[in-house]
C-alpha cells in the first residue's frame, strides 16, 4: 500500500536522470539511498526492484520496518529469487538469488531495545544476495536504543559508513617496508584492544600488550607482510602477514571496516598463500571475537578446533591462549 515499486521506477525513470542533468554526480557509481522506519523499508524496496537494485551504490536503512504486513518485504524477496532461479537455466550452478548479483553496499542499524528479528533475517538475505566478496554487508544493533532514539547515533554511524566507502577507492596494497614498522605497529596495537576477545584475557597479559611491544613485533614481520595504505594521506590503514602456511595477523583501522576492504585484503592474502605453495591455510581467532569468526566463515574458512596457541609477549617470552583454529583449502 505504500507504492514501493512505483516510487523505485519514478526513482530509476525520473528522478535519477533529471539530478544527473540537473548537476554534476558520479552516476550510478557512487549514490546512496537512505532512509528510516518506513522509508527504510522503502530503500529495502528499492533494493530489490529489478528497476533500481543497481542504480545506487550504496543502501543505508535505520529501522526498517519490514516487519510490516506480517513481513512482506520478505515474502517479495523470495518470491523474486524463486522467479530469477526459474528463469535460470537448469545446472547445478543455478542462481538462487532474488535478481542480478546485487553488487551495492548496505549498512542496517537498529537499537537493541526494538525488535531485532526483522533485522536479523535482513542480514540473512543479503549474504545470500552480495554479488561478491567484495561486497559489504554491515548491521549494527545499538545497545539501550529504541525505534525513536537510534536515529540520532544512526546518523553518525552512516556518515562513517559511507565516508569510508568512498574512502576505500583511495586505498592501494604494497609489501611493507622497514619503514613501515610504526604505523604497524599502531594499527596492530589498536585493532588488538578493540578486538573482542579481548576481554577474556587476563589483565596481566594485557598489561604487556603495550605499544612499545608491538613496535619489535612489526619490525620483525616486514618481509612478511602487506600492507593497505590510504594514497591521500600516506597512512597504513591495515595489513596482514603470512608465515609460511599460517595467515598470521590480519588487522584493520576501525574506520576502515566494514566498506570491502577486509575482503580485498583477504583476497591478497589467500593469493599469497596459494602462490607460496600452500594446501592448507591456518589461523586462529579468539572465541568471542564473533565479528572476525563470521568474517572468516563467509571467506570460506572452516572451523576446526581449539588450540593452545603460543602468544608472543615481552622479552622473546610466550604464553599459552585458548585460540579456535580455521582452515581453508
Amino acid at each position: 500500500s505504500g507504492h514501493a515499486d512505483e516510487f523505485a521506477v519514478f526513482a530509476a525513470d525520473v528522478l535519477l536522470p533529471h539530478i544527473d542533468r540537473s548537476y554534476r554526480t558520479l552516476g550510478d557509481a557512487s549514490r546512496a539511498l537512505i532512509g528510516k522506519s518506513f522509508g527504510g523499508c522503502g530503500v529495502a524496496c528499492c533494493m530489490i526492484h529489478p528497476a533500481c537494485a543497481s542504480r545506487f551504490s550504496e543502501y543505508v536503512m535505520c529501522s526498517p520496518s519490514l516487519s510490516w504486513d506480517e513481513g512482506a518485504w520478505f515474502r517479495i524477496e523470495e518470491e523474486r529469487r524463486a522467479a530469477h532461479a526459474e528463469a535460470q537455466p537448469p545446472g547445478p550452478a543455478k542462481d538462487t538469488r532474488a535478481s542480478a548479483p546485487h553488487a551495492a553496499a548496505v549498512y542496517c542499524c537498529v537499537g537493541s531495545e526494538e525488535s531485532t528479528d526483522a533485522a536479523a533475517r535482513l542480514r540473512e538475505v543479503l549474504d545470500r544476495r552480495r554479488g561478491g566478496p567484495k561486497v559489504p554487508v554491515r548491521l549494527d544493533v545499538l545497545q539501550g536504543e529504541t525505534h525513536g532514539s537510534v536515529s540520532y547515533p544512526f546518523v553518525h554511524r552512516a556518515m562513517d559508513f559511507l565516508k569510508a566507502r568512498w574512502q576505500l577507492a583511495g586505498v592501494h596494497l604494497r609489501r611493507a617496508t622497514a619503514g613501515d614498522a610504526e604505523q604497524m605497529a599502531c594499527v596492530w596495537h589498536d585493532a588488538y584492544y578493540d578486538d573482542p576477545g579481548t576481554v577474556e584475557l587476563d589483565a596481566s597479559f594485557l598489561a604487556e600488550r603495550t605499544l612499545e611491544s608491538f613496535r619489535p613485533r612489526a619490525a620483525a614481520r616486514i618481509l612478511d607482510t602487506v600492507v593497505a595504505v590510504d594514497i591521500r594521506v600516506g597512512g597504513i590503514v591495515g595489513f596482514f602477514t603470512c608465515r609460511g602456511d599460517e595467515l598470521e595477523q590480519f588487522y584493520l583501522r576501525r574506520e576502515m571496516r566494514g566498506i570491502g576492504l577486509a575482503d580485498v585484503l583477504m583476497e591478497r592474502a589467500e593469493a599469497l598463500l596459494e602462490s607460496h605453495g600452500t594446501t592448507r591455510a591456518h589461523l586462529v581467532v579468539c572465541p568471542a571475537n564473533r565479528r572476525a569468526r563470521r568474517f572468516y566463515e563467509r571467506r570460506g574458512w572452516e572451523e576446526v578446533r581449539e588450540v593452545e596457541y603460543r602468544v608472543e609477549i615481552s622479552a622473546g617470552r610466550t604464553r599459552p591462549l585458548r585460540l579456535i583454529r580455521y582452515e581453508k583449502l
